[in-house]
């Protein structure tokens, strides 16, 4: 993530890791089909641990 958005969410009272988190995927392409790969990481973040 770019240091403006996370500069924004901060300002905003956001804490980093209990209410975003940031991962990098190096390699892995921006389509539906590597995204089906790893679609449980968001939404464990978001619906529970």
């Amino acid at each position: 993530m770019h240091a403006l958005p996370r500069a924004t969410l901060r300002k905003a009272g956001y804490v980093e890791g209990r209410n975003w988190i940031t991962k990098k995927f190096g390699g892995a392409e921006h389509s539906e089909k590597a995204w089906r790969l790893r679609v449980d990481q968001p939404l464990r973040f978001l619906i529970g641990r």
